[in-house]
């Protein structure tokens, strides 16, 4: 898959962001911390999926994203 399909924004960002495919296809979202904790999860079927992590520190996180059969990861900052 190509990393222009998924589209994390704004980053950084206050814990508050969208993710954003062009096919629609999302199936299992998570967001990590750098010790690999999982601070958000959601299962979707949407093309543009609200994240809402403002109760977590700030620092750096992980987006995991299923789509289709693949596993996407982006780094984001939270400020």
């Amino acid at each position: 898959i190509n990393l222009q399909v998924l589209n994390v924004f704004p980053n950084p960002n206050n814990g508050t962001f969208k993710i954003i495919t062009t096919n629609n296809s999302l199936k299992n979202i998570k967001v990590y911390d750098l010790v690999g904790q999982i601070v958000f999860v959601k299962e979707t079927n949407e093309g543009i999926v609200p994240v809402n992590i403002s109760d977590v520190a700030p620092g750096v996180y992980f987006v995991s994203v299923q789509i289709d059969n693949e596993i996407i990861s982006k780094k984001i900052i939270k400020d």
